[in-house]
């Protein structure tokens, strides 16, 4: 059909856009990202593996039973679902470890006077036994929300033991996926629980990076913590808009705009060592931190003022 364009817009060129990439977008982006890589990995098949054993529990269960009604009834949880609770918890664990042990390294490298030193606030680490909780609760509750479903279903249809067994393994696919398993013309991928794995490793790696930062023994040599993001086409607007943006190490609303803003966020933060040039607009302002809110999923968003006080021993800066 027709094709109108409208009147043209004309402006001028920003020839240093690619200092400006290096700058804010390469803080060893490499080395983070295999870090995250690496972290996930070790996650997803931990995870896979104790999900599995659920599911083959859990079928089992269902091949023997003769009372369907009082099946249901009784399944509070997935069997075995401990091992998967023990696996969010080592993997929120692994991924803070290791956004510490970075931070320490990034800031060591910018200052030869770094005297290194190791800070985990207890609220720190209660926040990572809730999140673990938390985490593990989502999971276990959608895939057992899905297997009662199919166990009531069945009841409702007459549909045999065998049959809704089968159906009960087929329920875990979308979770730990099956090379076998062809749908769309591609192998089946387990993408509810990699994005579940790469949103809360990126959750825990910054929480860790940002313990480190606000830690009075290394807030000294910090004058402010940069917002960096993997900038390609998978580039969110939130991450985008909030790429290079500065904040000040004591500012609440480093905390409350913490990576990850979304499912499947991959951005961190970096720190700005003393001595280190960085220019007044580059931190970031209120009316930005209200854009920024306004375009992150607001579920990741951290919406009270407390929050900012797990990441000190006593609760000041």
């Amino acid at each position: 059909g027709l094709i109108e364009l409208g009147p043209e817009k004309f402006e001028s060129l920003d020839l240093d856009w690619s200092d400006k990439v290096v700058e804010h977008s390469q803080h060893d982006n490499a080395a983070v990202g295999k870090t995250l890589d690496a972290l996930e990995a070790k996650s997803l098949d931990a995870l896979r593996d104790a999900l599995s054993e659920c599911r083959d529990a859990l079928v089992s269960k269902v091949r023997k039973a003769t009372d369907f009604a009082a099946l249901v009834n009784d399944l509070k949880r997935l069997p075995r679902f401990g091992a998967v609770e023990m696996e969010v918890r080592a993997m929120l664990d692994r991924a803070r470890e290791a956004g510490s042990r970075d931070a320490r390294r990034e800031v060591r490298k910018g200052r030869q006077d770094f005297a290194d030193s190791s800070f985990t606030p207890k609220a720190a680490l209660r926040w990572l036994r809730a999140t673990a909780f938390w985490v593990s609760g989502i999971l276990g509750d959608r895939v057992l929300a899905d297997v009662k479903g199919i166990i009531l279903n069945g009841l409702k249809t007459g549909t045999a033991g065998s049959v809704m067994a089968e159906q009960i393994f087929d329920a875990f696919l979308p979770w730990l996926g099956d090379p076998d398993v062809i749908r769309d013309e591609q192998q089946l991928q387990p993408w509810r629980l990699e994005t579940i794995v790469r949103t809360n490793t990126t959750t825990a790696y910054n929480h860790g990076r940002l313990t480190e930062f606000v830690d009075p023994e290394i807030a000294r040599f910090v004058k402010g913590v940069r917002y960096s993001a993997i900038l390609d086409t998978r580039t969110t607007e939130v991450c985008r808009f909030l790429d290079g943006k500065v904040f000040k190490p004591s500012d609440p609303n480093l905390e409350v705009l913490i990576p990850p803003l979304h499912h499947n966020c991959r951005s961190i933060i970096v720190p700005i060592v003393a001595g280190e040039q960085v220019k007044e607009d580059e931190f970031i302002t209120p009316a930005q931190v209200g854009k920024a809110r306004g375009l992150a999923d607001a579920k990741f968003l951290t919406q009270t003022a407390a929050a900012w006080k797990a990441y000190t021993e006593e609760g000041e800066i």
